[in-house]
């Protein structure tokens, strides 16, 4: 057990070291560059879908961030999970910014044709806020 505490507190002091920490950052650096520009394109990507959408519906710039906001909200969930998880997640954030003013329909609409995320998942926010409303 010893031998343990004793490998553990090496392998701390080791993540401490100035130099090991500029060898670890030099071998990754070119693919940590490369991960970084893939996702600011696929983020930009994103931002373009929900601007185009926000045109369309005629919505004041003043209010596009926070549409955009809920749009990198997606796509960050949409980056780490699926399925039920990912339609639970966008509930919740649904149901967040409807309460921040913005228009459940519209939140709707960018959840399904930018991330594909299924309607089935809108409708419940909208019955959550239904029930919110109705408790007041």
């Amino acid at each position: 057990m010893a031998k343990d505490v004793v490998r553990r507190v090496k392998n701390y002091q080791r993540k401490l070291d100035v130099e090991h920490i500029a060898k670890q950052l030099e071998a990754a650096k070119e693919q940590m560059l490369e991960r970084n520009a893939q996702a600011q394109i696929a983020l930009d990507d994103v931002e373009q879908r929900t601007r185009a959408i926000l045109g369309e519906c005629s919505i004041p710039t003043i209010d596009y961030i926070k549409y955009l906001n809920f749009s990198r909200q997606l796509w960050k969930l949409h980056n780490n999970f699926s399925g039920g998880t990912l339609r639970t997640e966008s509930e919740i954030q649904m149901f967040k910014w409807s309460k921040r003013g913005a228009d459940p329909d519209l939140l709707e609409r960018i959840a399904f044709d930018v991330f594909s995320i299924e309607k089935p998942a809108v409708q419940a926010a909208k019955d959550i806020k239904e029930k919110a409303a109705m408790k007041k």
